[in-house]
């Protein structure tokens, strides 16, 4: 599990530092890219981040779809 810098306590018990990274080549089709936590993906897939985030993307409002996506995440928790 990755997540926190310097946290001495979480460090015994598997928690570290280093990112799981995954490296992706973008087309002209995509059209977002979210990069989020365990605490959206735990609770949401893939399709219902997409449907959630899409409106949002039409009409330009980056804040809004990520309220909007840690809100239906939130409500899943």
């Amino acid at each position: 599990m990755t997540r926190s810098f310097g946290d001495q306590v979480a460090s015994r018990v598997g928690v570290n530092h280093v990112p799981e990274l995954r490296e992706v080549d973008l087309t002209p089709d995509d059209k977002v890219v979210i990069l989020a936590s365990d605490g959206v993906w735990e609770f949401l897939e893939n399709e219902d981040v997409a449907k959630i985030v899409y409106p949002y993307f039409l009409k330009k409002n980056a804040e809004g779809a990520a309220e909007n996506l840690v809100r239906a995440a939130f409500k899943k928790w």
